[in-house]
């Protein structure tokens, strides 16, 4: 059983980060309880590499900048940035 203090990631949302335009991505089961563990799979250079740090970034008390270049293709010319809900 996890201790009362765990906090786990239930949502995160990137938005031209990587190969991402902008996407949500869910990490809470079908009941909606954040997942204690989530695999991400896939083929190289789809962005696996890019949601992690991306989540690394919003750490709670562990926050660093983001240090890669912004897309040209970014949404609407916004500036690209990480939300997490944890």
């Amino acid at each position: 059983m996890l201790a009362s203090k765990t906090m786990l990631l239930s949502l995160a949302r990137l938005s031209g980060i990587g190969p991402f335009d902008d996407i949500v991505i869910p990490f809470c089961d079908d009941d909606g309880a954040p997942r204690k563990l989530t695999v991400l799979f896939g083929g190289e250079g789809v962005g696996k590499t890019s949601i992690l740090a991306a989540l690394a970034s919003t750490r709670p008390g562990h926050a660093v900048a983001q240090t890669a270049m912004p897309r040209a293709s970014t949404v609407s010319g916004s500036q690209p940035y990480a939300v997490a809900d944890w």
